[in-house]
């Protein structure tokens, strides 16, 4: 009998190690097969990095192994297992601090195919817009490292969820919310896989039958739970077709809810007022947008940006910029097309996006500053005025992405942009661009030009679209922008309850032939194809319209998310030209809808390209006011709030994990029901004794005498019980060396418990 009480710890912690291998090796080996695939969720070089260690499943299910049994073997130390577990904890946030850009990095292209899988799962199209400074071969080792250490992680969490809390539903918490979009969505992963997973929470959920049995008893009945797991789940599988296999009812029904949960939450706290139904990015992440579902909209009154700047006037806040259209959706130009682009340098011999010519260059008139904080977007874009500077890209929390967006730096959410409303033409651009066939020869093979066949036929047929087309034939292409939004707002009526188009119309041609009625989308979209239809390159554009005042801070509400397009000027790069209808515009503002005999206001950028160019954010502007506060004061008081608010973060931190489980621990010693309490009175003991304590062999009767016999303890011997918990805990706070005698004065306080227990009682 000695014999085998002294094996069965041994046991027990082997077969606990099994389940938490069978777990992390079963996850891991899912999660890769899910969003590792050719067929991810997510397109470019997140995709690829990702899948070319997906490629290496017995790699990482090697290091999921062995890091399972180390978590393991770590919180089944007979005395400092807590101390242990912590000791690996500092060492793990230690290597994600020390390589924190690279784990940033690989963290953004693992987590990117999740986040996309969710959003299609909840109708709504989220993403993360990032996109990777590094070489490809860099991406392949931050996606390595960041699996590594997060597998690491994962390990020592599940290790305390089988080995200490005993916890089926801790394992699955753990383990199933990274899978269930993906299978959700119809993408299984390898089922012996699947099966070690399955096995393992069987078996923890059969183990908690004999929580309060001995080490024997629940070693032998973890290791048969989980192996009757896996051969039972086994059988099953191989029994079950899977192939030709269709989900049942009450799976499609459970579906179909989701997704309509997700397009209420949509509609009904929509952070823009383009509609946003299945497939459809919503305005500030706008990796598309499908007018096919463009329906009535939906403003729910939220704050989507604050803006602070000493510009006045309307500014055009630009998101992100749009290419592709087919079948009544946007898409943008794909990562892979720009690797062998070559941009034109700077004065400063830097490399230049085209998002800011020519303003780079140096020919520009006055310079601006812009506050912009994103409170409710949710996207990794970041929205900037047009013509923003050279500058810091690092200090400003930004960075230009290709000639599409600019993507957040970071984790904060206030980005300061320079900026000059007002730029000049630069021969430079043109020389730098159209030398080489450069970067309007990327303009040109990559469809820009494009229209789909069916919708240039539709529309050529129609004899005033026609006859209207055949007039813009001219080098003139900013002249040629402004007159199709002449001819937009003679033909089309805005209208912000424009039902969405009929299934199988495509919603430009619905639009202009037919219904002729809409909003900043429709019109938008129109102009862009129209504009292509005569070779002119345009493109679509999404993002916010506010109305600033200079040196006060100015919300941007849902209502304001708008659309508009760009056409390319030889020697000013993309040009934004709004081709709404002025008297509409009052309603991004205001939100109410002028009537019609409202004074309408010009289009912005009527002004000729030839001299200075106003973009639409220099339709009108107020002189500078000095704020009260300057610059650098106010960014000292906000550091020094930051460290106050970090510093009494870190006070009531300690102070909870410290004052809060004593405080806990001393009203579950105060229970009502005696026997409870005795019997968690007998737990702190064997708790205390993996620091070195002893249990006596009055508190294991006591003990026994509460858990099996029909008795209540009385008064006396639940006080003795109490006694020896807080004997117990002084007599390690003084026989403890000093550094774990600090680690367990702050778990277990220094102070005796009784006073606390008494006012419980």
């Amino acid at each position: 009998m000695l014999d085998e009480n002294k094996r069965a710890p041994l046991l027990c912690a082997l077969l606990d190690g099994a389940v938490a291998v069978c777990a992390l090796v079963g996850f891991t080996v899912c999660f890769l097969s899910l969003y590792g695939s050719t067929t991810s969720f997510v397109s470019g070089s997140a995709a690829a990095a990702l899948h070319a260690n997906a490629a290496r499943l017995g790699y990482f299910a090697a290091a999921s192994a062995l890091f399972a049994a180390a978590g393991a073997a770590v919180w089944a130390l007979p005395r400092f297992s807590s101390a242990a577990a912590g000791g690996l904890g500092l060492l793990w946030s230690g290597l994600i601090w020390y390589n924190l850009p690279h784990v940033r990095n690989g963290a953004v292209s693992v987590v990117r195919p999740v986040v996309a899988s969710l959003g299609q799962c909840m109708g709504m199209g989220w993403e993360i817009a990032y996109r990777s400074r590094y070489s490809a071969a860099q991406n392949r080792q931050d996606v390595r490292l960041f699996l590594l250490l997060a597998l690491a992680g994962l390990a020592l969490a599940l290790g305390w969820a089988v080995v200490r809390a005993r916890s089926w539903w801790a394992a699955v918490l753990f383990t199933l919310p990274p899978l269930l979009p993906a299978m959700l969505l119809g993408v299984y992963p390898p089922m012996p896989a699947l099966v070690a997973l399955a096995a393992a929470w069987c078996a923890l959920l059969l183990g908690g039958l004999c929580r309060a049995g001995g080490p024997a008893l629940r070693a032998r009945l973890t290791g048969v739970s989980l192996l009757c797991s896996a051969l039972l789940l086994s059988v099953l599988l191989a029994a079950l077709p899977r192939e030709g296999y269709t989900r049942p009812a009450w799976a499609l029904a459970l579906n179909e809810k989701l997704m309509d949960f997700g397009r209420s939450f949509t509609n009904a706290d929509n952070p823009s007022p383009l509609p946003a139904p299945t497939g459809t990015i919503r305005a500030g992440s706008a990796g598309q947008a499908d007018l096919s579902h463009a329906g009535p909209l939906r403003f729910s009154g939220r704050t989507m940006l604050r803006v602070r700047t000493d510009y006045g006037g309307r500014l055009y806040l630009r998101g992100a910029s749009l290419a592709f259209y087919s079948e009544g959706i946007w898409e943008p130009v794909p990562e892979t097309a720009y690797m062998d682009l070559s941009l034109p340098v700077s004065n400063e011999g830097k490399p230049v996006s085209a998002l800011l010519f020519p303003a780079a260059f140096g020919q520009h008139q006055e310079e601006y500053s812009a506050e912009i904080e994103d409170v409710g977007t949710g996207g990794g874009r970041v929205y900037v005025p047009y013509h923003p500077l050279l500058q810091d890209w690092d200090a400003a929390g930004v960075i230009p992405i290709d000639d599409a967006y600019f993507a957040r730096q970071g984790l904060g959410r206030t980005n300061t942009i320079r900026f000059s409303p007002q730029v000049l033409p630069h021969q430079y651009v043109t020389q730098q661009i159209l030398g080489g066939n450069g970067y309007y020869g990327f303009v040109q093979d990559h469809y820009y030009h494009g229209v789909p066949a069916a919708v240039f036929d539709a529309l050529e047929s129609v004899p005033e679209i026609q006859a209207f087309l055949s007039g813009l034939y001219t080098n003139d292409y900013l002249q040629c922008a402004n007159d199709t939004a002449a001819f937009l707002a003679d033909r089309c009526e805005y209208d912000p309850q424009t039902p969405a188009a009929p299934d199988g119309e495509d919603p430009v041609i619905y639009f202009l032939t037919e219904s002729k009625r809409g909003y900043c989308m429709h019109f938008a979209s129109a102009a862009a194809l129209l504009l292509r239809m005569v070779g002119i390159p345009t493109r679509y554009v999404s993002g916010y319209v506010a109305d600033c005042v200079p040196g006060e801070r100015v919300n941007v509400p849902d209502r304001a998310a708008h659309a508009w397009i760009e056409v390319w000027l030889d020697t000013l790069g993309w040009y934004p030209v709004e081709v709404t209808p002025a008297a509409a515009m009052e309603l991004y503002t205001t939100g109410t809808l002028p009537s019609e005999s409202s004074s309408s206001e010009s289009t912005p950028s009527s002004s000729s390209a030839s001299s200075t160019a106003e973009t639409p954010a220099s339709s009108s502007r107020a002189d500078a006011t000095p704020s009260a506060i300057s610059p650098a004061d106010l960014a000292a008081f906000r550091a020094i709030g930051r460290l106050l608010l970090w510093a009494a973060s870190l006070f009531a931190l300690l102070w909870l994990g410290q004052a809060l489980p004593k405080r806990l621990r001393a009203r579950r010693l105060a229970d009502k029901n005696v026997n409870r309490a005795a019997l968690y009175a007998y737990r702190c003991l064997r708790r205390l004794s993996r620091w070195g304590g002893r249990v006596p062999p009055q508190a294991i009767e006591l003990a026994q005498k509460a858990r099996f016999s029909r008795h209540t303890l009385t008064p006396s011997e639940i006080a003795f019980l109490r006694g020896l918990v807080d004997q117990q805990r002084a007599c390690l706070c003084a026989a403890l060396p000093q550094p774990w005698a600090i680690i367990f004065r702050y778990l277990w306080g220094a102070g005796p418990l009784k006073n606390v227990y008494k006012r419980e009682i």
